[in-house]
């Protein structure tokens, strides 16, 4: 038998066609071009996927955003913490509801109405109105009300914790806290003219937890008293502190008064920076003898779990126990530093390091050797040191131990420069 073949028209397709709804021709294309008025369900609010989105739900979500948006305005951040009129009581003037947003004419400001019972907000009204920092751009410490008035030590705390991953966050006032501050969230960067002061005793002021953060541009003043000689060793003071040191800089800081470290870090740095500081420590007037020990290092860390490409570059140190204090690190930088007046112990010290370049740095009135090398770790063979184009004087036994390299048992150093440095007991800048 012959098979045949049936060619229907698009005529006869609609005519067949029983259950279709809507009127015109039958569409297969992958990009359908229609007519009339065709219609869809309409999502929930909230929806976010690439289902179609109805003119219906345009206009809802369109209302619900001008809802949110036409929100109370008050004058400035002052007025608001200030502020009685706004009020969770229906029927009032100034009632507000939650996910209302509340927004401040002077700074800009913006902030969400927290439920009346909520207890994570960020901060409170004088009549009793709670409210969540919108934190969905730059953030700035005032919309904490952190303005440099008193101990804030409690705002600093909740402000920190709330920084979002990534966040930009500006400091314009000097804020005095008297505890550690923990930033949470990774990657966060800190910045501004502002700046802390500590007044507690033997605490990290700016502690990021987590790996990715920079801090820029403020100043610090640590309280100046926990420094005790030869029996500190390394305490828990610090201006900034790196706990997870991955992918950080500290730059531009201007540091003062810390009887410990200025900048610290914990284990396994890996692409450190901490570069155009300027850190004047307590001195000997503030109780650092020669010999006194680590506790008091401008910049450094004492960790005995290996660090990967640290910087420490132009940065001006002076008053400290150490200037700098590495240990433990493979690819280490330290270009154009100024360090002087270093009371304690050395202008430079690095503790069983590969891959090290010092250069053009000028250190000088240093208690022991400006630079020091020393391979703390039996049969540890040091690979890669550069000492070149630096100016060195006034430092160690009577001002003339410029650079020392120290081995213990078995340890050695291998592929070493030494070269083009000015060394001398009476050596002036010109």
């Amino acid at each position: 038998l012959a098979s045949n073949t049936l060619v229907a028209t698009s005529a006869q397709l609609r005519a067949a066609l029983t259950d279709e709804t809507g009127t015109g021709a039958a569409v297969f294309a992958g990009s359908p071009a229609l007519t009339g008025t065709p219609t869809a369900p309409t999502a929930a609010q909230g929806t976010n996927t690439t289902q179609v989105a109805t003119t219906e739900f345009a206009n809802a979500t369109a209302a619900a955003q001008a809802v949110l948006y036409a929100g109370p305005w008050v004058q400035n951040v002052t007025a608001l913490m200030a502020d009685t009129a706004l009020t969770y009581s229906a029927g009032q003037p100034g009632t507000v509801a939650a996910g209302q947003i509340v927004r401040t004419r002077a700074e800009g400001f913006a902030y969400e109405v927290a439920a009346s019972g909520a207890t994570d907000h960020h901060v409170i009204t004088a009549g009793g109105v709670k409210l969540y920092v919108d934190m969905r751009s730059l953030i700035d410490l005032r919309m904490f009300n952190i303005n440099g008035s008193g101990d804030e030590t409690s705002k600093v705390k909740k402000a920190f914790a709330a920084f979002p991953a990534g966040a930009w966050v500006k400091c314009q006032d000097v804020v005095t806290v008297s505890d550690t501050c923990t930033v949470a969230a990774e990657g966060v960067s800190l910045y501004g003219s502002g700046g802390f002061i500590q007044t507690g005793t033997a605490k990290k002021t700016v502690n990021f937890a987590l790996g990715g953060c920079s801090i820029d541009g403020l100043s610090f003043v640590g309280k100046g008293t926990e420094h005790n000689g030869a029996s500190t060793f390394y305490n828990d003071v610090a201006g900034v502190f790196f706990a997870t040191p991955v992918d950080c800089r500290a730059e531009r800081l201007r540091m003062s008064n810390h009887a410990g470290g200025a900048i610290r870090w914990s284990a396994g740095a890996q692409r450190l920076k901490i570069n155009n500081n300027v850190i004047t420590g307590i001195g000997a007037a503030g109780g650092i003898a020669s010999g006194d020990n680590g506790g008091d290092a401008a910049i450094g860390t004492n960790s005995s779990i290996a660090s990967t490409n640290v910087e420490v570059s132009y940065n001006t140190i002076s008053g400290h126990c150490f200037g700098t204090r590495i240990s433990q690190c493979d690819t280490y930088k330290a270009i154009g530093n100024v360090i002087f007046d270093i009371p304690g112990q050395h202008g430079m010290y690095l503790s069983t390091c590969n891959d090290v370049i010092i250069s053009d740095n000028t250190i000088f009135d240093c208690s022991h050797e400006g630079i020091k090398n020393q391979l703390a770790t039996d049969g540890f063979v040091s690979d890669g040191l550069i000492i070149t184009n630096n100016r060195v004087w006034g430092c160690g036994v009577n001002g003339i131990t410029a650079v020392a390299l120290d081995t213990t048992t078995g340890s050695s150093f291998t592929r070493v420069t030494i070269s083009d440095n000015i060394i001398g007991p009476n050596v002036y800048l010109p």
